[in-house]
């Protein structure tokens, strides 16, 4: 799941996407904390998949979006064009 095709995708898109699902899985695990048996196999499944997310996007999102504003600031240029360099970093 946590692969992105440096030629093909757009970075900004799939973070954002990943961000997406994290919500929703947030959400619908919120329907479970209110069951008194949170750990059945569901719950679980969705706790690991949130920690999996957290740690994907703790690691990379923030850095590639910080960065991405600066480059973007010093000379806008389209995405795949600013991607190519982020390769280079």
């Amino acid at each position: 799941m946590f692969k992105i095709d440096i030629l093909k995708d757009n970075f900004d898109d799939v973070f954002e996407s990943y961000h997406n699902t994290y919500e929703f899985i947030r959400l619908q695990m919120s329907y479970y904390e209110n069951v008194a048996k949170t750990d059945n196999t569901i719950y679980k499944a969705m706790k690991c998949m949130i920690k999996d997310l957290n740690y994907f996007l703790t690691s990379n999102q923030t850095d590639y979006r910080r960065w991405y504003k600066f480059e973007n600031e010093k000379e806008y240029k389209f995405i795949d064009e600013l991607q190519k360099k982020i390769s280079q970093v």
